[in-house]
């Protein structure tokens, strides 16, 4: 599947979300389209279905088995240490790359440095925290983000383009706990 597939869908349910509020003054009858929030909430099923197809289709195609989580993301530890898990308000320093699925890479820490966040406090993408809770110091992870635990609609207004399905390789390097 063509990941700008997902791009044109998500665009024209936006562009028809905003159409629908709006009201066509052409004819001495005006037409109004109410939106309502049970086809907000459709329109939002379908699309996390057809991200959920490309994921699918992804792991597929590279012969990669994963686990889901009940939030979408989909994971699997590479290398397991023996170390205790990592909890939240834990200060945890990583090694990473980010990727698109068709192999562009959009974040790593060689050329960025390293990330050095507070589990469940800073500001970064939601499948971070979450994967950080599923690995203890010395792991390597691999995880997929659909958009909605990474960038979202926008992309990061950089290097992550609108509604992108992300690829972390991530490396638990040391976990301090907060003073």
């Amino acid at each position: 599947m063509d990941f700008r597939f997902l791009n044109r869908i998500t665009i024209t349910g936006i562009v028809l979300l905003g159409l629908s509020f709006s009201s066509c003054n052409n004819s001495k009858k005006e037409k109004k389209v109410v939106v309502t929030r049970e086809m907000l909430i459709e329109h939002n099923r379908k699309l996390l279905n057809l991200e959920a197809e490309v994921i699918k289709k992804y792991l597929d195609e590279n012969n990669i088995q994963m686990q889901q989580t009940s939030t979408g993301l989909w994971y699997r530890i590479i290398s397991d240490s023996v170390g205790p898990m990592i909890t939240e308000n834990q200060m945890v320093f990583l090694d990473y790359q980010v990727s698109l699925l068709d192999g562009t890479m959009c974040y790593s820490a060689k050329k960025d440095g390293l990330w050095n966040i507070i589990v469940g406090k800073t500001e970064i993408e939601t499948a971070v925290h979450e994967a950080c809770l599923l690995a203890s110091v010395g792991d390597s992870i691999q995880f997929i983000a659909p958009p909605h635990l990474a960038y979202g609609v926008a992309g990061d207004g950089n290097r992550v383009p609108s509604q992108s399905i992300l690829l972390y390789n991530v490396k638990v390097l040391k976990v301090d706990k907060l003073p």
